[in-house]
């Protein structure tokens, strides 16, 4: 909470006073503001609301009266469709009164990955960003989020010149199934110039097997999980879970007991994985059949599915 004061006396030929206070707090997520102002016997009363909701939406209330009965009102919507920046205003004093407003701004950046846009004025030093296959990722900007189209790409409109700042990857904007490898750089242009950023991404695909056995019963737990070359990759846990992932998936797989009997892995799953889980689930048949020669894991290994 915040309060000021400022009183004025003019000892000149007009002599008047002119006194102002000022409260403004935060309430939950709004900014609450109230004001009070006299001048030579007119006496005006304000109130302010200010609140960005999320990354897209944010608002300014205001409403004022004085001792004559003069009213007066105004507001303003603040729009961020990730490739534009929007503002709807609108003001009325009394009923005699009243105006709206709307305007938009934003930039376009051709480069060689293609057309870009920006919600913000692009101004000249700035930087095109990439996260190579991945749509709707949010960047963090000096001027503001930023969010890739559907090539990846995306302009960092503003680059303070000879100054350092950073360009973040906001994790929790990606699928699921995409992990990050550098979500951060350092940047340090000179005036002028225009840089280019990539992010390094990459996709897995984790997947969840429940095993049971041909009469429906689970397959035993502490079972070798093999891959098509006889390698030794997980092993079976609880009620016949397999955790498996990406290189390990592209061929067929085993499941070997202790006595050497061995079975293979039957399941289905879509070629294309989807991109709002973490890790995929699906039920598999352990069905008998050869495996190729085993290569054991180490005596000191222990993975759990």
């Amino acid at each position: 909470m915040t309060l000021s004061a400022n009183i004025e006396r003019d000892l000149g030929t007009q002599r008047g006073t002119l006194a102002y206070v000022n409260l403004a707090m935060l309430l939950g997520k709004v900014q609450v503001g109230s004001n009070l102002q006299y001048a030579n016997g007119a006496v005006r009363a304000g109130v302010t609301a200010d609140q960005q909701i999320n990354d897209y939406i944010g608002y300014n209330l205001s409403a004022s009266t004085d001792n004559q009965s003069h009213q007066a009102a105004a507001g303003t919507l603040r729009l961020l469709p990730r490739y534009t920046s929007m503002t709807l205003g609108y003001s009325g004093y009394g009923g005699s009164s009243q105006s709206f407003s709307a305007s938009a701004v934003g930039g376009v950046v051709l480069h060689p990955q293609g057309l870009t846009f920006s919600p913000y004025q692009v101004q000249d030093t700035f930087a095109v960003l990439r996260v190579p296959g991945v749509s709707g990722a949010k960047i963090e900007t000096p001027q503001g989020p930023v969010w890739t189209d559907w090539n990846g790409a995306a302009v960092a409109p503003y680059l303070p010149p000879f100054s350092e700042d950073r360009l973040q990857l906001a994790t929790a904007s990606l699928p699921r199934n995409v992990d990050v490898k550098n979500g951060l750089h350092i940047t340090r242009p000179g005036r002028g110039s225009v840089c280019d950023y990539a992010f390094g991404v990459i996709r897995t695909r984790r997947v969840l097997l429940h095993a049971r056995m041909p009469d429906g019963q689970y397959s035993p737990k502490g079972e070798a999980v093999l891959d098509s070359a006889g390698n030794y990759i997980s092993t079976v846990g609880s009620e016949g879970s397999i955790f498996v992932g990406n290189g390990q998936l592209k061929g067929a797989l085993y499941v070997r007991s202790e006595n050497g009997a061995a079975c293979t892995l039957d399941f289905r799953m879509p070629e294309k994985p989807p991109a709002d889980v973490l890790y995929e689930e699906y039920d598999a048949v352990c069905r008998p059949g050869a495996i190729p020669p085993v290569v054991d894991a180490p005596a000191n290994e222990t993975r759990q599915g």
